[in-house]
C-alpha cells in the first residue's frame, strides 16, 4: 500500500490532463518532460547557423513589436507579425 507522500508525488502523473476542482476554480495537471541528448559534433556548425538565423528573427521581432507599442500603445499578435515575417522560414 502507498503512503501519503508516494501518492502525492506520483498524483501529476496518474491524473494528467484530468480535470480537477480545487478552491472552486477548474484545472488541469500538466507535465513538462525535458529531454536531454547529446549531438555529435559534426552538427555543431549547422546547429549554430540554425540559432543565429532564430535569434535575428526573435530580434526583429521584438524591435517590431517595441514600435508598434510606442505608436499605437497596443500588442502585436502572431497574425499582426506574418506580413512581416513572410519568406523568414
Amino acid at each position: 500500500m502507498p503512503t501519503a507522500q508516494q501518492e502525492y508525488r506520483d498524483f501529476p502523473k496518474r491524473f494528467a490532463g484530468v480535470p480537477i476542482r480545487s478552491n472552486n476554480r477548474i484545472g488541469t495537471w500538466t507535465s513538462t518532460r525535458a529531454l536531454r541528448f547529446r549531438l555529435k559534433d559534426r552538427h555543431a556548425q549547422l546547429l549554430r547557423e540554425l540559432a543565429c538565423e532564430v535569434n535575428f528573427v526573435w530580434t526583429y521581432c521584438n524591435v517590431l513589436s517595441m514600435k508598434v507599442w510606442q505608436r499605437e500603445q497596443s500588442f502585436l499578435s502572431s497574425y499582426d507579425f506574418h506580413p512581416f515575417t513572410r519568406g523568414a522560414g
